[in-house]
């Protein structure tokens, strides 16, 4: 049996709720179908997606992961702008940013190490660290793209507070009618 599974920062559901509240009005503005916003709860940083992989080599990542997260120390994050992935021609993700200290892009990076020995394919993408907090339907009318991105402005996410992060996660997805469960298989402690 295969899990779909990513590795991931929890974001903590105070957090989460903080974001919720700061991204109220745009959520409202912006229904479905023209947006699938992501539900409390589901908020995290995505690390490295993995698809469907067996719960051993789950485990074998998750030990081959605790042997270098020992050496790191808890580091602090913030989050910034908002902004949409690809580009504004082509809207497909409505992403909150997160600030990137050095000790974030080791992390990431020894996770795609990790992972491609274990058969990953190596991303091809810079790692450009954020939050998914929408996720823009083909409905969605494209003259309602400059208008959303001004309604970005409004909204200030810097103003949350930063967090301390120690741990990363990796988690399985089950795809259910109201939206993806996420659940915790194994949970990876910075420090010693």
């Amino acid at each position: 049996m295969k899990l779909c599974s990513f590795v991931a920062i929890e974001i903590p559901s105070t957090t989460q709720d903080a974001i919720i509240k700061q991204t109220a009005n745009l959520r409202q503005d912006y229904p479905k179908p023209d947006v699938r916003w992501v539900q409390t709860g589901n908020i995290h940083l995505t690390l490295k997606f993995l698809g469907d992989e067996s719960p051993q080599n789950l485990k074998i990542l998750a030990r081959s992961l605790g042997f270098d997260a020992i050496k790191i120390e808890p580091f602090t994050i913030s989050f910034s702008e908002m902004g949409i992935f690809p580009n504004a021609r082509k809207p497909r993700i409505i992403w909150g940013g997160v600030s990137t200290p050095a000790i974030l892009i080791t992390v990431y990076n020894k996770i795609e190490e990790i992972a491609s020995k274990l058969g990953h394919q190596p991303e091809t993408r810079s790692f450009s660290p954020h939050i998914t907090l929408g996720r823009i339907g083909n409905s969605f009318p494209m003259v309602n793209t400059k208008k959303m991105l001004m309604d970005f402005k409004s909204i200030n996410l810097d103003c949350i507070d930063p967090l301390i992060i120690s741990e990363i996660k990796i988690f399985k997805s089950d795809l259910k009618p109201g939206g993806p469960i996420y659940t915790s298989i194994h949970i990876i402690p910075f420090g010693k």
